[in-house]
Parts: C-alpha cells; structure tokens; sequence
C-alpha cells in the first residue's frame, strides 16, 4: 500500500509527439512526419501536473527530387569505394598468404632433397646422384623465387592501387 501511494504521489508525465502538417492550405494533425512542411508538436495529456503549452520545432519539408538524386549518387560513390577498397585489401591479403605458402612449402621441398642428399654414398655413384639432387635443388629454388617475386611485384602493385583510390577519396575513379 504504501508503495503505491508512493508511486501515485510522484508525476507521471506521458508525452506524445503529433505532427502539424499543412497540405494544400489545409492544418492536419498526425502521429508521422508530414510529407510536406510541418511542425513537430510535443503533448501532454490535460490530466498531466505539469502541462505547459505545446512546444513547436520545424521540419523542414523533404528534399527535392534533384537532392534526393544527388544524395543517392554520393551514397553509392561510398558503397563504391568501400567496395574497391575491400576487394584491394583482400587481394593484398591473398598475395600475402601466396608468399607465405610458396616460402613454407620451398622450405619443405628444400629439406626433402637435403634429406636425400645426405643419403648419398662416398662414391662415383653417389657423387652423380648428390650432383643431380643439388641440381634439384637449384631448380626448386629458382620456381619458388619466382612465385614469390611475382606474387611480390602484384602485392606492390596492388598496394598503389588501394594509396591512390584512398588518395582520391569516394566519388573519384583511381588511376590505374
């Protein structure tokens, strides 16, 4: 009991907000925002302790069909430019992982044939065999050097391409 006459004892103010619109010189009120100039109207039920006049902000009527165009335009010169800027980060990304992967599995390749090599014999045959796999070898490091000097060179490439898109900013096509 005593909770309640606590909780009735403090004000309770429930406010609504209502919309003035003015539509082909006709006032109506409504509970959206107008479609034309309007005003936003905040009221309090006649009941409320505290009811004061109604306060009264404009709403400034919708942009024009041109704005609206223009504003639709720079959002999707944003989506675009977030777009390009993702896809050249994830292929700097992907290069990134090209390089690692080819150094890992030169590694591997590397200490397989090391492993064979030290298997050769103290002899003519194994002296031919240790030349071949030494052969191997250099061969081996040559193809992965150059999968890495080419995923390398792109990733740089690509690096410049996503500095000058974000040079130019949202709305300007980078050069390429």
């Amino acid at each position: 009991m005593g909770a309640a006459v606590a909780l009735l004892s403090f004000p309770l103010c429930v406010c609504a907000q209502m919309y003035k619109c003015t539509d082909n010189g006709r006032v109506v009120f409504q509970d959206r925002p107008c479609a034309t100039a309007g005003e936003v109207i905040t009221v309090k039920p006649a009941n409320s302790p505290d009811v004061a006049t109604p306060t009264h902000k404009s709403v400034p009527a919708p942009a024009s069909a041109a704005e609206q165009f223009q504003r639709l335009k720079q959002d999707v010169a944003q989506m675009e430019f977030e777009r390009k800027k993702r896809d050249l980060e994830y292929a700097i990304r992907d290069r990134d992982h090209e390089i690692t992967l080819a150094q890992q599995q030169m590694e591997v390749d590397m200490s397989r044939l090391q492993s064979k090599k030290l298997l050769a014999e103290n002899s003519l045959a194994g002296a031919t065999w240790e030349s071949s796999i030494s052969q191997e070898m250099e061969a081996l490091g040559q193809k992965y050097r150059s999968r890495i000097q080419v995923a390398t060179d792109e990733r740089a490439q690509l690096r410049k391409e996503l500095d000058d898109l974000v040079k130019a900013g949202p709305g300007v096509p980078a050069a390429h």
